[in-house]
């Protein structure tokens, strides 16, 4: 992730400057970089961030696996209301078998209340950065 030293807007890695004012986009700093979570998954990256959570790219500590793990923001960990969405969350994402949807690996609750999901990684580029620099190369069946 990226964000605007000005306006403070955050943007997905491929960006240069700032869609706003144009400023040239730093690198985002984030503190949970480096850090282990639940004892086994170590963050490494950004890759994702909405208002509820971000989402990282993380290495397990003791298979050498890596993940995406979504992780609730601070501000939101303690919500009650939030962290039963998130449960729910998680819990509907495992019921589906497909090949179009990421499997869900992991999720819980660290000691201090934070919520995670772990979900398989995917490499690759993300859907808002090939839009708009890209033709969609498929179509849908009912198109004609």
């Amino acid at each position: 992730m990226k964000t605007c030293p000005e306006c403070k807007l955050a943007f997905p890695r491929g960006r240069s400057t700032c869609a706003r004012c144009g400023a040239s986009l730093e690198e985002a700093k984030d503190p949970r970089i480096g850090t282990t979570l639940a004892g086994r998954y170590i963050l490494e990256e950004v890759i994702g961030q909405g208002g509820m959570a971000t989402v990282y790219r993380a290495r397990h500590a003791l298979v050498d696996r890596t993940s995406a793990i979504k992780v609730v923001s601070p501000l939101l960990a303690r919500d009650v209301t939030v962290r039963e969405r998130f449960r729910r969350e998680a819990k509907s994402v495992q019921k589906i078998a497909h090949p179009n949807v990421v499997d869900v690996q992991d999720q819980g609750v660290t000691e201090d209340g934070t919520s995670y999901i772990v979900m398989e990684f995917l490499d690759g580029s993300a859907l808002a950065s090939i839009i708009g620099t890209e033709p969609l190369r498929c179509r849908a069946p009912w198109a004609s």
